[in-house]
């Protein structure tokens, strides 16, 4: 859930691009991950729950990194 998300990536995202790109990248993201889950799951490649998860959370990051590129966010790490 990007709203709960402690990722600075998120928080930069949706400074820079307001709240309705934000929320529209984050419907987007929820449609293609959605799709994606299904497809690991219907494809059956994985030998059990726990690398069910570890390929899920791939995907996860996989599908907010292409949803960001669409938007052309680049994310540029803050200064200490």
């Amino acid at each position: 859930d990007w709203d709960k998300s402690s990722s600075k990536k998120l928080a930069q995202f949706k400074k820079e691009s307001g709240e309705k790109i934000y929320n529209q990248a984050k419907l987007e993201y929820g449609q293609r991950l959605k799709v994606e889950i299904e497809g690991l799951i219907a494809n059956g490649d994985y030998e059990d729950n726990d690398e069910l998860h570890k390929k899920i959370i791939g995907v996860d990051t996989q599908v907010m990194n292409e949803v960001l590129d669409d938007y052309g966010f680049e994310y540029v790490k803050e200064e200490k």
